[in-house]
């Protein structure tokens, strides 16, 4: 997974943090089941900032993905970066294929 947000008008990537805890998974499930049952903007704004300080690990701030990501980005890549612990543990589990 990569991010690109606009940053003082040039387009920055991000990649997550490596070797995630188990704990995010648990986090990101949390923030994914939250999105589903409640949507509204206090939870895209606890997920925003979950992702930005825990899967990102700080290497941009919530504003930053605020204002750096296009409207029509938000919600897909909320889900694609709320999916991401997920998608590590999958790779784990997925049978070797010789």
């Amino acid at each position: 997974m990569e991010l690109t947000l606009k940053i003082e008008g040039k387009a920055k990537k991000f990649k997550p943090m490596p070797n995630l805890p188990a704990l995010r998974f648990k986090q990101a499930v949390a923030h994914a089941t939250q999105l589903e049952e409640n949507f509204d903007i206090s939870v895209v704004g606890a997920a925003i900032t979950f992702i930005a300080n825990d899967i990102f690990g700080g290497k941009f701030t919530e504003e930053q993905f605020w204002e750096g990501l296009p409207v029509e980005d938000l919600i897909p890549t909320v889900r694609d970066a709320l999916s991401y612990p997920m998608f590590l543990m999958q790779q784990k589990l997925a049978p070797v294929k010789n």
